[in-house]
């Protein structure tokens, strides 16, 4: 199976994340210092030339969830240990295969169930609003001061 591992540019993740530029690039250098830490691997940044920076989409991922808790000593013993599949597991739009090998439909089918788990828990729940308010209906006393 030929894997090909989903490198980012500091443009792309700026847009994909809603940030600027600036707040990638400093997350790029917490990155650096996890590597140092043992937490990424040595290929989790690639640098190009020039200002052309590339990062693994899972390594940015993480990173951009636990970062507070990464550069805090007391809190970061608390940090599960990075693991790029649970990342590309949980994403289901991100896939690191990149030739067909039945990931992508497997991920299909498991959104699709999902949508349809989805369905049946909002139509559960609006049906159980409307009982309510009909049982809230029938517990209504009238007042007889007012009639």
């Amino acid at each position: 199976m030929n894997k090909k591992l989903d490198y980012k540019s500091v443009k792309s993740l700026a847009k994909e994340y809603g940030c600027c530029e600036k707040t990638v690039r400093t997350r790029i250098s917490g990155i650096r210092q996890q590597i140092k830490c043992g937490r990424y691997g040595r290929y989790a940044v690639s640098e190009g030339t020039g200002r052309n920076i590339l990062v693994s989409a899972a390594v940015y991922a993480d990173y951009n969830t636990y970062s507070k808790q990464l550069e805090n000593k007391y809190a970061r013993k608390f940090v599960p240990p990075f693991d790029a599949s649970e990342i590309y597991r949980d994403c289901g739009n991100v896939v690191p295969i990149r030739e067909s090998s039945g990931l992508e439909e497997f991920f299909a089918e498991c959104k699709r169930i999902d949508e349809e788990d989805h369905q049946r828990t909002v139509k559960r729940q609006n049906e159980i609003m409307a009982a309510l308010e009909k049982w809230e209906e029938g517990l209504h006393v009238p007042d007889k001061r007012q009639t």
